[in-house]
Parts: structure tokens; sequence; C-alpha cells
């Protein structure tokens, strides 16, 4: 890892510690590791790997990652919205009424957004309905190889 990226995360961690309002000395205890491990990696000495990086989140009370976010070294979760927009699997008018779908079904909690954004919605579907849907072609597994019948005699 390089000096910019290990003092990221040495930030990190100590930013976790203190969000999490324990020492040095507790957080070894609660992640079951030295104290002077702690040190080092706060200041940037040595580079903790995952499995410490995992029992520090747990130790401040975090969700596994949260550490490796801080430092900007994880992505976010990608978004439902971005998980279908990036299928492969889907054509893109499938994605289209599948998310159309999914903004439908999470926007009950809305409150009274609900119906307008209900009927945006439902315009948006109405105007799909009118659209071919372009299928991608499957290809067709390789007809087996006739025998030729067998003589008897």
């Amino acid at each position: 890892m390089d000096k910019p990226a290990l003092a990221a995360l040495a930030d990190a961690i100590r930013s976790a510690r203190d969000t999490a309002g324990i020492t040095q000395t507790e957080l070894a205890d609660r992640a079951g590791i030295g104290q002077d491990k702690v040190s080092r990696y706060e200041r940037a000495v040595n580079e903790p790997g995952v499995a410490v990086l995992l029992a520090i989140d747990r130790a401040c009370g975090q969700p596994p990652g949260t550490v490796l976010r801080l430092a900007g070294l994880l992505e976010r979760p990608e978004t439902a919205e971005q998980v279908i927009q990036s299928d492969p699997g889907l054509s893109p008018e499938e994605a289209r009424a599948l998310l159309t779908f999914y903004r439908l079904a999470t926007s009950s909690a809305a409150g009274p957004q609900v119906k307008r954004s209900r009927s945006e919605l439902t315009e948006d579907l109405r105007a799909d309905a009118d659209k071919p849907i372009s299928r991608p072609r499957r290809q067709q597994p390789a007809a087996p190889a006739k025998r030729a019948p067998r003589r008897v005699g």
C-alpha cells in the first residue's frame, strides 16, 4: 500500500476509535490485538491485514468495511438501481421496466409523494407498453446427429 493510502487508513482507524469513545488499549483488548500494534496502525507504521481491520470495525461497533470506507479505500455498495442498470442479462427495455417496477415498489413509504410518483410511474409504464421489447436471441443447441437406420437381416 502506498504512503498516502496508509496514512488515510491510519486516520480512519483513529477516527473510528475516537467515534467509539475508546482508548487504544480498549480497542486492542476488544479487537484481540496488542496495544503496540494499534499504535503502529494509527501512526501508519504498520499496515493492518483484512482480519485486523474487520476486528477493529467490530471493536468500534461499526459494520464491516467501515474503516476502509472512511479511508476512501472501499467503494460504497452499489444501489439496487445500479445493479439493475449494469446487469448484462437484461435488455435496455427490460432494465427500464424493472427499474420502473422497483421505484414503484419502494415508493410506498414516501408519504404524500406516493400518488404523484405512482402516477408518473404509471405513465412511464404505459409509455413503455407501446414500445416493442427486443429480446436477445438465444442460440439453439445443435441438433443431435441422425443415425442411419439399422438393417436387420
